[in-house]
């Protein structure tokens, strides 16, 4: 997993109930703000988290995951606001052990299931280009 955005309680909270979840699958993350992953990239990493920044927080994240799928990984949202076209390719889960256990066991298939919706955009944005360049 990779974590970006603003270091705030609330995205604490969720890593700390992610990492409850996945108990000893992965090592203790260092909760303290001063070592929190700001866009920190990892080769080996398949997902981006993006965790809302406080529990009232209602706008997505477009740029952070278009910079998730450049670097290899799936952007995960907890949150579908419906306020950006790129959110109909991010992976939606929720913050409990069924979901997350699924996400961890069934990465190829996750993957593969990603990359039809992440063509369907990529065919979308072509044609929404396509119709900007038609009025230049």
């Amino acid at each position: 997993f990779v974590i970006s955005g603003e270091i705030t309680d609330h995205r604490i909270n969720y890593l700390k109930q992610i990492h409850k979840i996945l108990n000893r699958r992965v090592k203790k993350f260092d909760s303290r703000k001063s070592n929190f992953p700001l866009m920190n990239y990892n080769k080996n990493a398949s997902f981006s988290i993006d965790c809302p920044k406080t529990k009232y927080w209602d706008f997505s994240s477009g740029i952070r995951y278009l910079t998730s799928i450049k670097e290899g990984s799936i952007p995960i949202l907890f949150k579908k606001l419906n306020d950006h076209p790129l959110e109909d390719i991010c992976y939606q889960l929720n913050l409990n052990k069924k979901d997350i256990s699924f996400l961890i066991k069934n990465k190829k298939k996750i993957f593969n299931n990603w990359k039809k919706n992440y063509k369907k955009y990529a065919n979308f944005a072509k044609r929404e280009n396509e119709k900007i360049n038609l009025k230049n």
